[in-house]
C-alpha cells in the first residue's frame, strides 16, 4: 500500500506549510520550520517528564 506526499500532510497547520515550503524550494525557511518543531517537541517532552517525576515522588 502506497501513499502518496498529499496524503501525508493536512490541508492546514504545519504539515501545509512544511509541504508548502518544500514545493515552493525555500529550504532555510523549511530547516527552520522543522526546527522549530523539534524544539517544541523536546521541550514538550522535558516538562512532561519533569512533571511526571514530580508528582510521582509519593509513590516512592
Amino acid at each position: 500500500m502506497s501513499s502518496s506526499p498529499k496524503v501525508l500532510f493536512s490541508t492546514g497547520g504545519v504539515g501545509a506549510l512544511i509541504s508548502q515550503l518544500a514545493g515552493s524550494l525555500q529550504p532555510a525557511q523549511l530547516d527552520a520550520v522543522v526546527v522549530g518543531v523539534c524544539a517544541a517537541a523536546v521541550l514538550v517532552n522535558v516538562v512532561l517528564r519533569t512533571a511526571e517525576r514530580r508528582l510521582s515522588r509519593w509513590r516512592a
